[in-house]
């Protein structure tokens, strides 16, 4: 598996034109379907098939010495070498037939390297001779033919079922739930591969075991040796090139350089090539499968190997084959099985969201990587997967060519068929210098850079995991399951530490603001309800339950087919890596699907951490903004919705005084059977009649800013309509659990939002109302005092008022004028139930 960050020999983010590639990826190929599947500009990927090619072939190399790193096989390494060379065109043919992504780069990989090294050690150590404490023989140790044989086919087999299993998890749509092993205990797996391959790149290089870090400092400080300061030069240069060099061809010219100036160095300085084998620093030739060329040098007759079929059916004689040892790896097996799985997860979740508007069908390519392991494993083949570096740096080179996977097949085929030694090109410091250059980057994208991406706890448990896992495997024949296993419970008392006094809830919320809008903004938004969800995310979020979490809001936002998806945190007490990862999958899934994400209240400084690390939080963004409350981002939801339903100057935000007739009618539009010119519902002529005769009995008031209209504790004896400017209304935080009397009990009901505050006291609600509002009423009705303060906003505010005198008297005079009140009244309580209480009881599963 490549890492979350960017392993591999080309740095994703770090290779020149990085900036144009999603352009050229968001294109869709014609209509034509053989231009759809071969893609197009055939001769780019031609170019960077070749650029792939030698990048792969000292990385496989590498690969095969990290399996059978004993010296049983130095005598078989060309023909293993050979068939890693075939395992990988193996997956990389199927992957390039069955891969929706045309310009998919798949190899041998190093997430399964550690299991089958470890396997191969186990039939290793159960072949040695068994002597008795009297000296007795008890078990002959077994042929070196029976040994590589079981070796082989202990991989095969093995690969082969890697093969099945994902076959079955993608057709069983099963793909996601693999991701749910915490991402701390993976990377101290892969932080112990990065340490595996940098102590095989020591062992190759310097000529001598390396197994620790004892060992390591012992191997380096015979500082005379010719061999350590070539595996140092080798590395350096690896590492400059991998690290500081921008340029796309970089590591590729190194790579290709390295080999032929350590054979210029050689001859000038007078070693000649069997001087070099002798000293160590290329290879030992198999002479005994050497074949003399007539007229040939003999270093002709060393790097031409004998490949004749028969040789390989020796080595992979089924009869040789100790079948006994096979089931006694089972659970290594399991665990290869799951940890492959589970890194090909993770590089089709980091292609599709370095890919932008591409969606790729998760577990249809979990079936594909299921099909070319399968068929890796017959022809007794390695677990491998995408290599996420090389395919997104394809990408980004433009590449919309499948024959960026050709040329790496028919190349790594190729090596595999013409009768070439490659080892005899490739010094051992050359060799060991890639290893090393795999531990040193994986290591230290894991064990240094990964410590932003998840919390400190979550970060001494992948340190934790990467230990145990080393102490283990130094102890024991192979402890690399027992150290997945220890981190997998060290991760789970630290979910029970931080889950222990919270519970594990979501929530929509209602998805209304605040605001207490005018009837025809109220009609407008109510017609509109579905266009918004707000998800209200508390609790702690954890890898266990961050799938369900964002696999509900997903579909609950199609399901309504919301425009605008409200995330707010602020009830969120914490968060871990997986969790913050997969919403970042989620943010993309909702943009993908033509929707805004908007996020708020993210008051907790490791949330907010995680979460920008994660890419979900960028600062900065228009597309994707945070504001300081959930009523915040409702209220500029609600903006947006009204300025594209209702665009000619909205009543909640004019200054312009409205005529109080106009106000009054527009909340009994409908009433009647009226209809206008246009055909649409208008006022009746008696609603007309009394609308006007109502006008008479109002008082206007002119407010200027902060002029209050009236106080908390004052007689809720009159009705107020805002006829231009705006009211800011503020009521206590805890005064609508003592006093039922005004409109705040319902507008102001707990439902998850993260209310504004008041500058001048963070103790107060506040609300911000409009022209056409209607302020007082419930309070009025109710005959208690107002229970909150009204002040003029910005802009000052002009209101009409009726007493409750006023109101007693026409009931006496005209009737049919307060019955229009009344109305008017009626509607406006009802849509504001619609508004607030509707999805409060929703929300409260009230019935």
């Amino acid at each position: 598996m490549e890492t979350l960050l960017s392993d591999g020999f080309i740095r994703h983010a770090s290779v020149e034109g990085g900036d144009e590639w999603r352009e050229t990826c968001a294109q869709k190929s014609g209509s034509n379907p053989r231009e759809a599947f071969w893609g197009k500009n055939h001769f780019v990927g031609f170019i960077y098939g070749v650029i792939n090619l030698v990048v792969c072939v000292p990385t496989l190399v590498s690969y095969t010495h990290i399996v059978f790193t004993g010296t049983q096989f130095e005598s078989v390494m060309p023909e293993l070498v050979k068939l890693y060379f075939l395992s990988s065109a193996i997956i990389q043919g199927v992957l390039t037939l069955y891969s929706t992504i045309a310009f998919s780069i798949g190899q041998v990989q190093d997430v399964g390297l550690i299991f089958l090294a470890g396997m191969v050690r186990n039939v290793v150590e159960w072949s040695r001779e068994q002597i008795s404490e009297h000296g007795e023989v008890l078990k002959p140790a077994l042929p070196l033919s029976e040994v590589v044989a079981t070796s082989l086919w202990q991989c095969a087999t093995s690969t082969f079922v890697v093969g099945l299993a994902m076959i079955c998890i993608g057709r069983l749509k099963l793909g996601e739930y693999v991701k749910m092993l915490p991402l701390p205990v993976v990377g101290g797996y892969l932080s112990y591969i990065g340490f595996f391959c940098l102590a095989a790149g020591l062992s190759i290089g310097l000529g001598r075991p390396v197994s620790g870090p004892q060992s390591m400092l012992e191997a380096l400080q015979d500082s005379q040796s010719a061999r350590v300061w070539q595996l140092v030069f080798m590395t350096a240069a690896m590492l400059f090139a991998h690290f500081r060099v921008k340029h796309f061809l970089g590591m590729p010219a190194v790579l290709l350089l390295l080999p032929l100036l350590f054979f210029a160095a050689t001859a000038a300085l007078g070693y000649s090539v069997e001087e070099c084998r002798v000293a160590g620093w290329l290879p030992a030739a198999p002479a005994a499968r050497s074949i003399p060329v007539s007229g040939e040098s003999g270093l002709a007759q060393r790097i031409f190997v004998d490949l004749d079929l028969e040789r390989f059916v020796q080595i992979l004689d089924p009869r040789a084959v100790h079948w006994h040892f096979l089931p006694r790896q089972f659970i290594s097996v399991v665990g290869l099985t799951i940890l492959v799985t589970f890194g090909s997860s993770l590089d089709i979740a980091a292609i599709q969201a370095e890919l932008g508007g591409q969606k790729l069908d998760y577990n249809g390519e979990l079936e594909a990587i299921g099909i070319a392991n399968l068929v890796s494993g017959l022809a007794g083949g390695a677990t491998g997967s995408y290599i996420f570096s090389q395919t997104i740096f394809s990408a980004k080179r433009g590449v919309q060519s499948r024959w960026n996977g050709i040329v790496v097949f028919v190349g790594e085929f190729s090596l595999f068929l013409v009768p070439l030694d490659v080892l005899q090109f490739l010094p051992t410091s050359y060799i060991g210098g890639t290893m090393c250059l795999f531990g040193i980057d994986i290591m230290n994208d894991w064990l240094v850079s990964s410590r932003h991406l998840m919390s400190r706890l979550e970060y001494l448990i992948l340190w934790f995991t990467f230990v145990i896992t080393m102490c283990l495997t130094s102890v024991e024949t192979f402890g690399v399951i027992e150290g997945i296993a220890f981190g997998s419970v060290a991760s789970s008392f630290a979910f029970a530490i931080n889950y222990a006094q919270t519970s594990d809830v979501r929530e929509f919320v209602s998805a209304t603001s605040s605001v207490v809008r005018p009837w025809k903004e109220r009609q407008v938004l109510s017609s509109l309800q579905n266009s918004i969800l707000a998800v209200s995310l508390h609790s702690f979020a954890f890898f266990g339950a961050s799938m369900h979490m964002t696999k509900g809001i997903e579909s609950q936002a199609e399901e309504q087919g919301a425009r605008f998806v409200c995330l707010d945190f602020g009830r969120l007490s914490g968060i871990d890596a997986t969790a913050a990862d997969q919403i970042r999958m989620l943010v993309v899934q909702l943009e993908q699907g033509g929707r805004q994400v908007l996020l708020s209240s993210l008051r907790s400084s490791t949330v907010r951490r995680l979460l920008a690390a994660h890419s979900v939080v960028i600062p900065g963004s228009i597309s994707r903004p945070v504001f300081q409350s959930l009523d915040q981002s409702l209220k500029w939801c609600e903006a947006k919705l009204l300025e594209r339903w209702l665009p000619s100057n909205p009543l909640s935000i004019s200054n312009i005084e409205r005529p109080l007739t106009e106000l009054l009618l527009q909340y009994v539009e409908g009433f009647g059977h009226s209809t206008g010119a246009d055909g649409r519902p208008s006022p009746s002529s008696n609603d007309v009649a009394a609308a006007r005769a109502l006008v008479p009995h109002f008082d206007r008031l002119e407010l200027n800013v902060g002029d209050y209209l009236f106080r908390q504790q004052d007689p809720a004896d009159a009705l107020f309509i805002v006829a231009a400017g705006g009211l800011r209304l503020t009521c206590p935080a805890n005064y609508e659990k003592s006093h039922g009397t005004s409109r705040a009990q319902v507008a102001w009901v707990d439902t998850g939002h993260s209310r504004e505050r008041s500058p001048s006291d963070a103790s107060e609600h506040e609300e911000a109302i409009g022209v056409g509002a209607i302020v007082g009423d419930t309070a009025f009705f109710a005959c208690h005092s107002c229970g909150l303060d009204a002040f003029a906003a910005s802009g000052g505010c002009t209101v009409f008022r009726i007493s409750r005198r006023r109101l007693e008297e026409l009931e006496l005079s005209n009737p049919s004028a307060v019955v229009l009140l009344q109305k008017v009244i009626l509607r406006d309580l009802t849509q504001l139930q619609v508004q607030h209480l509707g999805p409060i009881q929703a929300c409260s599963r009230l019935k």
